[in-house]
């Protein structure tokens, strides 16, 4: 397996040197007009992949607004428009407070127990 992964490293290897050799030969052979050819035209490129970047991005949130869209009409369908209501919140406070006086009384219930 060890050996396996032995050989894409090297391919990178390879390929991060001649592209190195092939940087060293520009910086070393192309004249100041040349330069500033292709610097403009890797500028240009870079500007286009950043446009279609942002198009993707764009693409990607107008899709998650859409999914989150979806999902809140989904949730607001099985609990309502409401979810959290005045009336809710009563309902939990009492049967939360039944819980522990159910829970206290049977903690003192077998405390008593005990000491008899």
């Amino acid at each position: 397996m060890a050996s396996s992964l032995h050989i894409p490293i090297i391919y990178c290897h390879w390929l991060c040197g001649g592209l190195g050799l092939l940087l060293i030969g520009c910086a070393l052979f192309l004249y100041e007009d040349d330069e500033k050819k292709l610097q403009n035209y890797m500028e240009e490129w870079w500007i286009r992949v950043d446009d279609l970047k942002a198009q993707a991005m764009s693409g990607q949130a107008a899709f998650g607004k859409t999914v989150a869209e979806a999902t809140k009409s989904g949730f607001d369908g099985i609990f309502g428009k409401k979810l959290f209501r005045a009336e809710k919140g009563e309902v939990f406070v009492g049967r939360c407070a039944r819980c522990l006086v159910a829970r206290l009384d049977r903690g003192t219930r077998r405390a008593d127990a005990g000491t008899t």
